[in-house]
């Protein structure tokens, strides 16, 4: 019988795939020029269209509207 403390590995963390990264940077720029054109209010799925990926991976990325835009501000503000 195995021991059930023993069934589950530790995960391992790793680093995010290049097309993963390469789209969390397409949204957040997208993001950011809806945002200054629409204000915060502007649609999700035209942020998405608009970095070229499906709502699903928006939404993979950031669960809502308000984890989007402070991933924006932190990145944004790092970059200063």
């Amino acid at each position: 019988m195995t021991d059930p403390s023993r069934a589950r590995s530790p995960q391992r963390t790793r680093r995010p795939r290049a097309d993963a990264l390469r789209n969390y940077e397409r949204l957040l720029d997208a993001a950011d020029a809806a945002f200054r054109e629409h204000g915060t209010e502007a649609s999700l799925e035209g942020i998405a269209r608009r970095a070229g990926v499906a709502i699903g991976t928006l939404y993979g990325h950031f669960p809502n509207r308000r984890a989007l835009a402070a991933a924006l501000l932190r990145e944004r503000h790092t970059a200063l």
